[in-house]
């Protein structure tokens, strides 16, 4: 969510969006990606610009009904979109989804049984692995330094994660000897 914020207009050029994972870019030179604009999606973009007037460096972002000073608070641009507004502005658009038939999509499953924004990398994850793009190119969209990473978006899906899928490490230092001898 916060590099789907965070994406300048500026971001976008020569044909790619450039993105950088902030989560992982001290860890992995895989934080940096370039991702080739099909022309279905620079088509989209185009749309999308013409349909919002709002001048905005974001590629992502809203006029705010109303501009309340602690709102805009630490907000790096008053149209700038949070996370955890997009993440309801996705919960609100899912749950108002129709099928062909006009009924809710979703109204048959609870509410944590339903979708969420970030479930949308690893359904795009086996939906590329589906159509038999290699688990390397997939790793490398979803910037995962480690090829576990990836294998558990593609093999867990929605599944609760098990005991095996966690890497036992260890931490025998204790608070003390973390502080040190003035601690």
């Amino acid at each position: 969510r916060q590099e789907i914020c965070n994406l300048r207009h500026t971001d976008y050029r020569d044909g790619y969006l450039f993105v950088i994972r902030d989560k992982v870019s001290g860890d992995s030179d895989m934080a940096f990606i370039k991702i080739r604009i099909t022309p279905e999606l620079e088509e989209i973009r185009r749309r999308a610009l013409k349909l919002d007037d709002t001048a905005s460096p974001f590629l992502i972002h809203r006029k705010p009904n109303r501009e309340r000073r602690e709102w805009m608070e630490g907000k790096p641009h008053w149209t700038y979109v949070n996370p955890q507004y997009l993440s309801k502005a996705f919960e609100l658009a899912r749950d108002a989804a129709r099928d062909k038939n006009g009924h809710t999509r979703y109204a048959q499953l609870t509410a944590a049984q339903r979708p969420t924004f970030h479930e949308i990398r690893g359904l795009g994850a086996r939906l590329y692995r589906s159509r038999g793009i290699a688990e390397s190119a997939i790793q490398a969209l979803m910037t995962h330094a480690n090829q576990r990473t990836t294998q558990i978006y593609l093999e867990r899906g929605r599944e609760a994660l098990t005991n095996e899928d966690y890497l036992t490490v260890s931490a025998p230092l204790s608070v003390r000897e973390l502080l040190g001898p003035k601690g």
